[in-house]
């Protein structure tokens, strides 16, 4: 959703909503004598995503004269926690990771052919876990949010 406050305001949010489950019961075996096997139930939730995302923003941009147009935007995303693994029974205990919010702050001015941004993502800093691999030889590798970074952008439209 998109809504323009005035002709220099705007505002945007968007969702989502997810919720996978098992289409069928079906047993899996990693070897062919049969043993290692797992059961994967009907129903089951899997897991890998969040159950709920949402993203939004404010954007304010106005003429600063005949030439140039300044920008400024803050939008924000929250990320549900993630099961991090399926469920394969109903009174399985899956671990999950936290859910979390990060915020991005960009503002730029366009001055006709020539553009300037700066930008800060992640603002608040936020660590959050968002994967992890595990690997025998080198044990656990875990993801995390990117930390605050700046940056700056600069075009020209020729």
């Amino acid at each position: 959703v998109r809504f323009n406050m005035s002709n220099e305001l705007s505002i945007n949010f968007a969702t989502a909503y997810t919720k996978a489950k098992w289409s069928s019961t079906k047993e899996v075996c990693l070897y062919s004598d049969g043993s290692s096997c797992r059961t994967w139930t009907k129903g089951q939730a899997l897991g890998g995503s969040p159950k709920w995302k949402h993203s939004g923003g404010i954007r304010y941009s106005r003429a600063l004269n005949d030439n140039t147009n300044g920008w400024v935007s803050l939008s924000g995303r929250f990320v549900g926690a993630v099961q991090v693994d399926r469920e394969d029974f109903p009174t399985d205990d899956v671990p999950s990771y936290p859910s979390y919010a990060t915020f991005d702050l960009r503002g730029g001015i366009d001055f006709g052919d020539f553009d300037v941004g700066l930008w800060v993502e992640n603002l608040t800093d936020k660590r959050a876990q968002v994967s992890q691999q595990t690997d025998r030889v080198m044990g656990a590798r875990i993801l995390y949010t990117s930390p605050r970074t700046y940056g700056l952008n600069l075009s020209y439209a020729f």
